[in-house]
C-alpha cells in the first residue's frame, strides 16, 4: 500500500515538474534548437514573468548534474541568435533572470495553430 502511494506521488511530482518547466509545449522545428535550447525556451513560454538562472538550470539539466552557473547565459545567447530572424526577443532582467515579452510569448504558444491554419 505504501509503495503504491509513493509511486502515485512520484508520478504526480513528475507531471507537476513537466508543467512547471513547460515540457508540454512543442518547440517549432524551424527554430532548429538543441534539446537544452528548446527546454530553455519552453521554460520561458510556460509562464509569464521572469525565470531565475537557477530555475532555468533545473529545467534544462534533467539529470541534475553539476553544471556551470553560466550555462543559462550561454544558452540564452544561442537561443536569441536563432530566434532573431523570427522577431522573438528574450529579455534579460538584471539580477533576476530571463523572460519573454507577453506578445512574443503568446506568438510562441499559438505558433503551431498559425502554421496549421496557413
Amino acid at each position: 500500500m505504501c509503495c503504491v502511494r509513493c509511486e502515485i506521488l512520484e508520478e504526480e511530482n513528475r507531471q507537476l515538474r513537466d508543467e512547471l518547466y513547460g515540457k508540454g509545449w512543442k518547440v517549432p522545428s524551424e527554430f532548429r534548437l538543441t534539446r537544452q535550447e528548446g527546454d530553455f525556451l519552453a521554460c520561458l513560454v510556460a509562464h509569464s514573468g521572469s525565470r531565475s538562472h537557477e530555475f532555468i538550470l533545473e529545467a534544462i539539466c534533467a539529470n541534475n548534474a553539476e553544471v556551470d552557473s553560466r550555462l543559462s547565459q550561454v544558452i540564452a545567447c544561442k537561443v536569441r541568435r536563432k530566434l532573431k530572424p523570427f522577431g522573438i526577443d528574450i529579455v534579460t532582467e538584471w539580477a533576476r533572470g530571463y523572460r519573454l515579452e507577453e506578445e512574443h510569448r503568446q506568438r510562441l504558444i499559438h505558433w503551431h495553430a498559425k502554421a496549421e491554419a496557413a
